[in-house]
């Protein structure tokens, strides 16, 4: 209903489409205004059964219905018609007397405020602003459409209704026209019981907010206090017992099949269902699934596959064979020659490199088996790489010695008092300039004893025990012994010769003879000692 305009002075707008129940809702509201309250009086041009709705008045109250028949006031047709004309208008019920505390309530408001004409939109608009003054208690428009309606009334309406058949809304769930529901209900209780959904909106800054949404049950008694099929303002409501529209559950049989006229009508029950047979299916097939899953045990079993599943997956990947066995070459065999010209060349190196490398002795062998020419200059080249790989070493050797003394000139290792005393064996104090080292030229700026680091004038910052590349003197400390691990411990001053007969090395070529790789560092020394002469 539209209790919210009981309260208080309101201006309220009620939209909604031809049969949304418009009309009734205005009556039974007026119904209940006059019920509820002594004093005022209705102004409208509403089709009222005036005499129905005192009778009834009379009912609830016990009061006498000759006082609700004089406090309803039907507009005139001859007034109904200027107001049309745009001649007149509302403010002229001032002039009668009829704005002292009472209602008003205008049905098909578009009639008389139109859209399409501002003529008297100024009046309008200034009798809305002032009608409270006037002495109005409330006032109510009611149209099918708001976009019919003139601007004077849209914009000065605090409360807005728009009214929806209930029948053509859907349920949430299924989402079923509730129109096939209500039938399916009726033919149980014979008895159809059609509803109006309300939205209310409410105007804030300017605004149409949405409050609430109520749906209200359509009384069949509620359909007597109106002529509805009679026009606002005066009609003939001829027509309207033909009009009815007889209901399905009024069609059909209640529970079982029936022959009428020698056709076989369906109960309501089967018409429903074939109606939305895809939506309920679905729906039961959902239901089902849910309810063997929750409650039948078919969580259970879905645990209980999908992790034997698993137990399958894994124990195959256990059982495969992920390794791939590559025999070694025979004694005697080498990898052949990778020829520059060979569009496979990439391959080539691949497969040479995952073959497995033959030993010194079986290179030596090689080589003291080549003809003279050949084998002079195989050995002139590896003397080459021998050189090569002294030289080198003794570089590498230097360098590891510079970056020794660079470490022990940059690394602190004792702090006393001001003083910082470093690897190398210097000193400085606050205020000090670093005479060597690679900090040569900058100043000790501070020195901090409680985190145990120097700060010095470039920015840098120096901890005791780090140096500046981040490392301990323990960790550097081991770097340096796995580097001097790799290096070799011997060099040899001579290359040993090869006989020129082209017979085997030196040696008894047992299997119990040491058999080097040549990809270690001591691999070129034992070939040229083998192969040499």
């Amino acid at each position: 209903m539209l209790k919210d305009t009981h309260q208080s002075f309101s201006i309220s707008f009620v939209c909604g489409p031809p049969g949304s129940g418009k009309s009734y809702i205005t009556a039974q509201d007026i119904l209940a205004r006059l019920v509820g309250s002594g004093g005022p009086k209705i102004i409208t041009n509403l089709p009222l059964e005036v005499d129905v709705i005192a009778d009834e008045c009379e009912r609830r109250t016990g009061r006498p219905a000759e006082e609700f028949r004089n406090r309803i006031i039907l507009l005139a047709p001859y007034d109904l018609g200027a107001w049309e004309d745009q001649s007149t208008g509302p403010w002229s019920l001032v002039e009668k007397n009829l704005a002292d505390g009472n209602d008003f309530i205008l049905d098909e408001c578009h009639r008389f405020c139109r859209r399409d004409t501002s003529k008297t939109h100024v009046r309008w608009t200034k009798w809305l602003g002032e009608c409270r003054h006037e002495g109005w208690r409330r006032l109510v428009f009611v149209t099918q459409d708001e976009s019919k309606v003139g601007k004077p009334i849209s914009v000065h309406s605090e409360l807005r209704y728009e009214l929806t058949n209930a029948e053509r809304r859907r349920d949430p769930i299924l989402r079923i026209p509730m129109l096939y529901w209500y039938e399916l209900i009726a033919s149980f209780t014979r008895e159809y019981r059609a509803k109006v959904a309300i939205t209310e909106y409410r105007r804030v800054k300017g605004k149409l907010a949405e409050q609430h949404v109520e749906t209200i049950p359509l009384e069949p008694d509620g359909f007597k206090l109106y002529r509805s099929y009679e026009a606002a303002g005066g009609g003939t409501g001829k027509g309207a017992a033909g009009s009815k529209v007889e209901r399905q559950f009024e069609q059909r049989p209640a529970l079982l099949p029936t022959k009428l006229d020698g056709v076989t009508t369906w109960p309501v029950w089967s018409w429903f269902l074939w109606s939305h047979w895809h939506k309920l299916a679905l729906a039961g097939a959902l239901t089902a699934t849910v309810g063997w899953v929750t409650l039948g045990g078919g969580m259970n079993i879905l645990l209980k596959t999908w992790i034997s599943r698993l137990s399958a997956v894994a124990g195959a990947n256990r059982n495969s064979d992920a390794t791939e066995t590559v025999k070694p070459p025979e004694p005697g065999e080498l990898p052949s020659v990778v020829r520059h010209d060979d569009p496979f060349t990439r391959e080539s190196k691949r497969n040479f490199n995952e073959a497995a490398r033959p030993t010194a002795d079986e290179l030596a062998a090689a080589i003291s088996a080549m003809p003279e020419p050949e084998r002079s200059v195989m050995l002139e080249e590896m003397r080459h790489m021998q050189k090569d790989f002294l030289e080198q070493t003794r570089e590498t050797k230097k360098l590891r010695e510079q970056a020794e003394k660079l470490s022990k000139r940059e690394t602190i290792v004792a702090i006393d008092g001001d003083t910082v005393w470093f690897k190398g064996g210097a000193s400085y104090k606050e205020g000090d300039e670093i005479y060597e080292g690679p900090f040569e030229g900058e100043k000790v700026v501070r020195v901090n004893r409680q985190c145990r680091c120097v700060h010095l004038s470039n920015g840098v910052r120096l901890t005791v025990g780090v140096g500046r590349a981040g490392l301990s003197d323990a960790s550097a400390g081991n770097a340096d012994e796995a580097f001097s691990a790799e290096q070799p411990t011997e060099v040899p001053q001579r290359l040993p010769t090869v006989a020129p007969n082209r017979g085997q090395p030196k040696g008894d070529g047992s299997a119990k003879e040491a058999r080097h790789d040549l990809g270690g560092r001591d691999g070129l020394r034992s070939v040229l000692q083998a192969a040499g002469r």
